[in-house]
C-alpha cells in the first residue's frame, strides 16, 4: 500500500509539473519594479544575436514545439537542470518498488537515477511527463511566441513575449516572461518562477 502511495504522488507532482512546464511562462507577470522592455531593434524584429538572449530563446521554443527534449536540455542553464532532476530524483528514490524510476526515468532501480546527467535526466523527465498528458504535446505544437523585449535584473535578463497556444481547443494569448542567464558566456535558459517555488515547495517539505 504504502509503495501505492509514493508511485501516486511521484505521478501527482508529475502532473502539477507537466501544467507548469506548460503555462507557467504564460502565466508569470514581468518582474515587478523592472523597467519597461527594451524595444526589439528595427532590422529584423529581434536584437543583435550578441546582445541577448532572443536568439537561444527562438531556439528553446522550437524544440518545445518539436517535442526534442533532448534539445531543451541543451539549452537549459546547468543550476537550472540540476535544481529539476535533484528534487524529483530524490522523491523518485523514495518509491522502493521501482515503479516511478522507471516511468520517469526508464531505469530499472531508484538508485540509477543518480548516475545520469542532468541532461540526460532532464530530457527523459520532461518526455514521460509529456507523453502521459492527453492533449499536451498538440498544445506545445500550437505554441507562437513573439519577443517584445527584454529586461536585465542583474546576472539574468527576462525574456518578455507573446505566448500564443491552443489548449483544449481554447486559444490563450498573454504576455509571458523567460528568464536566462549566462554560462561560459552561452545565454541558457533558467526555471520560470513559478516551477522555481513549486521545486523549493517540494525542497522544504522534504527537509532539504
Amino acid at each position: 500500500m504504502e509503495r501505492h502511495r509514493m508511485a501516486a504522488r511521484a505521478h501527482l507532482i508529475a502532473l502539477i509539473f507537466a501544467l507548469t512546464f506548460a503555462t507557467a511562462l504564460a502565466q508569470q507577470p514581468p518582474p515587478a519594479g523592472a523597467e519597461q522592455p527594451a524595444p526589439a531593434s528595427a532590422e529584423g524584429g529581434q536584437a543583435p544575436a550578441a546582445a541577448g538572449p532572443e536568439p537561444v530563446f527562438d531556439r528553446f521554443m522550437e524544440k518545445m514545439r518539436a517535442g526534442d527534449w533532448n534539445g531543451c536540455a541543451v539549452l537549459m542553464h546547468p543550476e537550472a537542470l540540476t535544481e529539476f532532476t535533484e528534487i524529483f530524483s530524490a522523491i523518485v528514490q523514495q518509491d522502493a518498488s521501482g515503479e516511478a524510476a522507471k516511468h520517469f526515468f526508464g531505469v530499472e532501480k531508484p538508485e540509477q537515477v543518480t548516475a545520469l546527467s542532468p541532461e540526460v535526466a532532464f530530457a527523459r523527465l520532461l518526455g514521460s511527463i509529456m507523453d502521459s498528458q492527453a492533449g499536451m504535446r498538440e498544445a506545445l505544437g500550437s505554441a507562437t511566441a513573439k519577443v517584445i523585449g527584454t529586461v536585465p535584473e542583474d546576472a539574468v535578463v527576462h525574456v518578455v513575449y507573446r505566448l500564443t497556444m491552443t489548449v483544449q481547443g481554447a486559444t490563450i494569448s498573454k504576455i509571458a516572461v523567460a528568464p536566462f542567464k549566462k554560462h561560459d558566456g552561452v545565454w541558457r535558459a533558467l526555471l520560470s518562477g513559478e516551477m522555481e517555488g513549486i521545486v523549493q515547495a517540494l525542497r522544504s517539505k522534504m527537509g532539504g
